[in-house]
């Protein structure tokens, strides 16, 4: 006896075109987003849709995991600043902030997006030879 997977409908959520969407795939969209069942499905569908607006969201969320990704690898000891730059790459390429800067240490890290929509991130490191007495 095989184990069928539902074929489900959704909308894509930019122009309304309908996509069959498979139910593992919702339902892992719930999982890791806490939306509804519709929603999910609609997010999926977006992800297959092949409108102008869902590929630049597509092309978006992949430059936003590779941030993540680079942000993981340097952070992945601290999971309090790894969070706190997750945030802070997330609120600049979704433009909720122009510019954000983090200092970590000697590093100062600054993320913003540059005028093709990348996600840009600026390492600094500065050994200043500072006494306090």
């Amino acid at each position: 006896m095989s184990e069928e997977t539902k074929v489900l409908f959704g909308a894509c959520r930019f122009c309304g075109q309908t996509q069959t969407v498979n139910e593992d795939e919702v339902l892992d969209i719930i999982r890791h987003t806490g939306v509804d069942g519709e929603e999910a499905k609609n997010i999926a569908a977006t992800r297959y849709c092949d409108c102008e607006q869902a590929k630049a969201a597509a092309t978006h969320e992949m430059k936003l995991q590779a941030a993540g990704e680079w942000a993981k690898g340097v952070f992945e000891k601290d999971p309090e600043k790894l969070q706190c730059v997750l945030c802070a790459i997330k609120a600049t390429s979704e433009h909720h902030f122009g510019r954000i800067s983090i200092k970590s240490g000697k590093y100062l890290y600054t993320f913003d997006v540059d005028a093709a929509g990348d996600i840009r991130i600026k390492t600094k490191y500065t050994d200043t030879q500072e006494e306090t007495f």
